[in-house]
């Protein structure tokens, strides 16, 4: 599993490096835009913090 890392706009391998947001609503406009650029296989995933995973 990946994470994204909204900084550097990267997906990383670590959770700790990984951007988090307080809810779903937060994380969605970096998800949607993800999407637009043409990523495939992401998942908002809602734990403790909200993550954007691949």
């Amino acid at each position: 599993m990946e994470y994204y890392r909204q900084k550097t706009k990267t997906f990383v391998g670590s959770l700790q490096s990984a951007s988090k947001w307080n809810s779903k609503k937060m994380a969605q406009p970096a998800y949607d835009k993800l999407i637009k650029n043409g990523e495939k296989n992401l998942e908002i995933v809602d734990s403790d913090e909200i993550k954007i995973t691949i």
